[in-house]
């Protein structure tokens, strides 16, 4: 805390952390169909929305694998997360009129408290007019590949505003001298290295040391991901252990389907909060 720091009132962390009213915020993503055959089976329309239900319990994306998995109610509309005696310093995702994450608490301002309560949104996906015909697990990869791409985005964003990129970043070509540079970087906290996030130029550069039966590289965690964004197409992303690193809370799936002219309308609806607890234990390679 510096000398000129100012005490955070309970109203300025309301509207900092886009929790000030008490409509809970949505954010909707269209889901990208992709190509399909033809399916001329009459599907129950329960029997289906089941199979995407299960689907969606099943998948796991990037967010999921990094991060400590908690689970939310649809009543839920925060989570709780209790901080150290020193002055707090997470990363979180915040939803205002777009989703953004923030550090905490903002500069030169502290907070006293210790149990902190963090904000929840919905995240709806959404296709609608989808032909009724077109074959339901493509219907299904659609969605899983829209939650996969989006999810992984969002972890991209909430580390690349976690890190500490004036001493976690590394500047260097991706070879096995920079990652045993990264890993070292996480490790000097006494943490091993969980996860490493990796785009696809560097997955392809160790492919060959990556076991094929468990997807690790050294005993750590090898998670294949081409983000769309340009920042991070030339970033890997090391990571502590997800106990430690932070949070991810969810809800289970509100899957709803409509008939309306022989089309599709379909919505996936769940409620998210997430939070990166301990900002030391990321690093990145940017090659």
């Amino acid at each position: 805390m510096t000398p000129t720091a100012e005490l955070l009132t309970s109203q300025e962390q309301l509207e900092y952390l886009g929790m000030e009213t008490d409509t809970l915020k949505r954010v909707v993503v269209p889901i990208k169909l992709l190509n399909s055959t033809l399916d001329f089976k009459n599907t129950d329309i329960e029997y289906f929305k089941t199979l995407i239900e299960k689907s969606l319990s099943n998948h796991i994306s990037p967010l999921d694998q990094c991060l400590c998995k908690l689970q939310l109610s649809f009543l839920d509309d925060s989570f709780d997360v209790l901080l150290e005696e020193d002055k707090p310093d997470i990363a979180i995702a915040v939803l205002h009129d777009t989703l953004m994450m923030k550090l905490f608490p903002p500069r030169n301002l502290y907070t006293e408290q210790k149990s902190l309560k963090l904000p929840v949104f919905e995240i709806e996906y959404v296709a609608d007019n989808v032909p009724i015909l077109m074959k339901k697990d493509s219907i299904i990869q659609s969605i899983l590949q829209t939650k996969n791409m989006f999810e992984g985005e969002f972890l991209l964003e909430l580390l690349n505003k976690a890190v500490r990129s004036q001493r976690n970043k590394i500047e260097k070509p991706f070879n096995s001298s920079s990652i045993s540079e990264a890993l070292e970087l996480i490790e000097r906290e006494n943490c091993k290295v969980d996860n490493i996030l990796m785009n696809t130029k560097a997955y392809s550069i160790i492919r060959h040391e990556i076991s094929p039966e468990t997807e690790t590289y050294r005993n750590i965690n090898s998670i294949n991901f081409s983000p769309s964004g340009r920042m991070n197409k030339n970033r890997v992303y090391f990571m502590g252990e997800s106990t430690i690193l932070g949070v991810i809370a969810k809800t289970q799936f509100n899957v709803n389907i409509e008939i309306i002219e022989d089309k599709y309308n379909i919505s996936c609806l769940l409620r998210i909060g997430s939070a990166i607890l301990n900002r030391n234990i990321i690093s990145i390679i940017e090659h």
